[in-house]
């Protein structure tokens, strides 16, 4: 009889609890160190949008100043010098390369006639690493 019931058991297709567990198991560990590195790279591709808006606006500036044309607001620019007027992304966090810094005041791309340059405008905590926490939703 016991013969019977093992080979019954044998014939059974299936996972066992402990595969079933182990699997799990996997799936966790990868999850924990996957989840962290697309985070990470959300945060470095937000900086980098940023940085290039920044970059593209103040070549409008440029190229408006090198005609003399005297820029009162971003808005200013498009369709002559930029087709459009860069949009910042969503609330979040940036990271930006170790150094760069950003002036915040509100919560879209600004200008600055002072300084005849463009900002990023948002509250913002910035560490020694580069990350910025980013608060604020942009229109």
């Amino acid at each position: 009889m016991l013969n019977k019931l093992l080979k019954k058991a044998k014939n059974q297709k299936g996972f066992t609890l402990i595969e079933l567990v182990v699997v799990a198991a996997i799936l966790g560990i990868l999850a924990a160190v996957a989840v962290p590195k697309y985070i990470a790279s959300q945060e470095t591709a937000r900086g980098a949008k940023i940085m290039g808006d920044l970059r593209t606006i103040d070549s409008g500036l440029a190229m408006a100043a090198a005609n003399g044309v005297t820029i009162t607001q971003l808005s200013d620019l498009a369709p002559t010098y930029l087709g459009t007027i860069p949009k910042a992304p969503a609330s979040g966090t940036a990271r930006f390369p170790a150094g760069a810094t950003f002036t915040c005041a509100s919560d879209d791309y600004n200008y600055d006639s002072n300084t005849n340059r463009a900002y990023l405008g948002a509250t913002k905590t910035n560490t020694a690493d580069g990350l910025a926490t980013l608060t604020g939703a942009v229109k």
